[in-house]
C-alpha cells in the first residue's frame, strides 16, 4: 500500500485484482487500508480478490465488524477461493 501512496502512476483504485498467497497477517492485513483507499479514489469497479479458502469469510467479517464499509456506496468485490 505504501508503494501506491509515493507512486504517481499506481493507484488503488486501478488495480484489476489482489492475489494472497495465505491468510497471515504480514500478507493480509493490508488489504483492508487498501480497499479503503481505492474507495477514497473513487472506484466503482468491481475488484476481485483471489487467496486461499476462507479469503471471502476473513474479509466480510473484518469489513463488517469494523463498520464504515458499503460495496453499495463504494464497490463491489468479487471472490476466488483456491483450495
Amino acid at each position: 500500500q505504501h508503494h501506491l501512496r509515493v507512486s504517481t502512476i499506481l493507484r488503488a483504485s486501478k488495480l484489476e485484482a489482489i492475489l494472497l498467497t495465505h491468510l497471515h497477517g504480514d500478507h493480509c492485513y493490508g488489504l483492508f487500508g487498501l480497499l479503503q483507499s481505492a474507495a477514497l479514489e473513487g472506484r466503482k469497479d468491481p475488484l476481485l480478490l483471489v487467496g486461499p479458502e476462507g479469503l471471502r469469510e476473513m474479509v466480510e467479517t473484518v469489513l463488517r465488524l469494523s463498520g464504515g464499509w458499503s460495496a453499495g456506496e463504494s464497490f463491489e468485490l468479487e471472490y476466488v477461493e483456491i483450495p
